[in-house]
Formats: C-alpha cells, sequence, structure tokens
C-alpha cells in the first residue's frame, strides 16, 4: 500500500507476476461487468489514456464523469503518473479497455 491510497498499480503487477495471475483474478471486483470491444479486443496494441479519450472525443471532464475519477487525476495520469489500482480499473472500464492495454508496467 502507498500512503493510503490503496494498491498500487506497480505493485499489483509485481503479485499477480509472482503468483502468475491476472489483476482481474485477485481482484475480481475490478472486472468489467461486460467486456467492450470499442478498442482492439487482442488486447496487443498498448494505448495512451489521452489517445483513447481524444478518440473517443471526450473531454476530460467526460471521462472524470464516466470513470468517477478526478479531473486532476486524469490530468496527471496522462502526463504519465501511473495511478492506483482502483483508479486504472476506473479509467480503462470507462475507456472501454483493460488495464493492460493501458498500462505496461516492469
Amino acid at each position: 500500500m502507498e500512503k493510503g491510497y490503496g494498491v498500487s498499480l506497480r505493485n499489483a503487477y509485481k503479485l499477480t507476476r509472482f503468483l502468475q495471475i491476472t489483476v482481474y483474478e485477485l481482484w475480481p471486483d475490478l472486472k468489467p461487468s461486460q467486456p467492450s470491444a470499442r478498442f482492439d479486443a487482442a488486447g496487443l496494441h498498448r494505448y495512451s489514456v489521452h489517445e483513447l479519450r481524444t478518440r473517443l472525443k471526450w473531454r476530460l471532464h467526460d471521462l472524470s464523469e464516466v470513470s468517477g475519477v478526478s479531473k486532476a487525476t486524469l490530468v496527471q495520469v496522462e502526463n504519465g503518473h501511473v495511478p492506483s489500482l482502483k483508479n486504472a480499473a476506473q479509467i480503462a472500464n470507462a475507456l472501454g479497455v483493460s488495464v493492460y492495454q493501458i498500462w505496461n508496467l516492469k
């Protein structure tokens, strides 16, 4: 845990790599209720949040309302900050992609 903000995405990826499972298997409540085919279903291409948002012709305000993540946090994410697992899942779900399609953390 990092400073009371929940599980960091980096730590979640490390833990799931160690356990050889996905973040959705470890935290099933993060899994979207329905998979979206809005973008590449294969998940082979990595996208930036900004790229996905602009392809949908959404403003930051729109993504903030749909995802439930503040505009300030979204600006930080678009500028390279790695969000908490919860925020990452909310953003990915709103954009209709997997967290793995947006964040490729080593």
